[in-house]
């Protein structure tokens, strides 16, 4: 039986009767290396990181019912629910699902079961994946602090989320190192917190906000005086997941929460 298929939340076996099989769900999206040309020598040189090209996803799908009426209304079901942008959901109902958002591309039918009223039908459906990666259905969140803190991500870049709670002191610096110790990133801003402030970093969008009690955030990105946010957000390479060692992150001063999407190269 194929792994569990929802779109925009709806289980589309149980609540439409229908199959889907994604036969290159499996593969990882091809790598784009930008490269310099140099004067005199053959190639290039790598110009910066490589990035994941968009990932089209191609899916055979079968429409089960019990009337022609049944089956044409399951099909109309399913062309208004992935019309817009559509968020797919791949449960391998051993506890791992992953899900990815794409835009349809292509979906046609093809009636089977009888020339006449036929009760079922076959399908093939493409969808574009701008983002070419899958997400972790289920977020990491734990507390920071000054300890180090491993962040057990998944095996492409994804992006990250700290709240800071004050008191903190002046200056407070996030740190982010390899699973070594070496630190990689580190971000400091001046200016400290006080008991009735905190301050959202927000490692994917690159903003950082303060926010007193009771009023309204005022931009903290002006107080950063050291380091810059992690390069391609945090990385699988600070570490080594088949070994289970995950890179770590740490606050100098103050207490917060954390938080991450892992994000997949592959479905469950």
């Amino acid at each position: 039986m194929p792994p569990a298929s929802f779109a925009n939340g709806v289980n589309l076996q149980v609540d439409l009767g229908i199959d889907l099989e994604f036969p290159d769900r499996l593969f990882l999206p091809e790598r784009a290396f930008p490269l310099v040309r140099i004067p005199g020598r053959m190639g290039g040189r790598r110009a910066g990181l490589a990035e994941r090209s968009p990932r089209t996803l191609n899916a055979n799908g079968v429409v089960r019912a019990s009337t022609a009426a049944a089956r044409v209304a399951a099909e109309d079901a399913f062309v208004d629910l992935v019309a817009g942008a559509t968020w797919l959901r791949i449960d391998n109902g051993a506890g791992i699902a992953r899900e990815i958002l794409g835009t349809t591309l292509k979906l046609q039918f093809i009636p089977r079961g009888g020339r006449y009223a036929p009760i079922s039908s076959e399908f093939q459906w493409s969808l574009l994946c701008e983002d070419p990666a899958w997400r972790q259905i289920t977020p990491l969140q734990f507390a920071v602090g000054p300890a180090r803190v491993p962040f057990a991500i998944g095996n492409v870049p994804c992006g990250w989320r700290m709240e800071i709670h004050g008191p903190a002191a002046d200056p407070f610096t996030i740190t982010f190192r390899r699973a070594s110790g070496e630190a990689v990133a580190a971000m400091t801003f001046a200016g400290g917190l006080t008991d009735a402030e905190y301050a959202i970093i927000d490692g994917e969008e690159q903003t950082a906000e303060k926010v007193t009690s009771g009023g309204a955030p005022t931009p903290l990105l002006g107080q950063l005086t050291a380091g810059d946010f992690p390069k391609a957000g945090l990385s699988p390479e600070y570490g080594w997941r088949a070994q289970g060692s995950f890179g770590t992150v740490e606050l100098s001063s103050g207490v917060g929460e954390f938080y991450a999407v892992p994000r997949w190269g592959m479905a469950p």
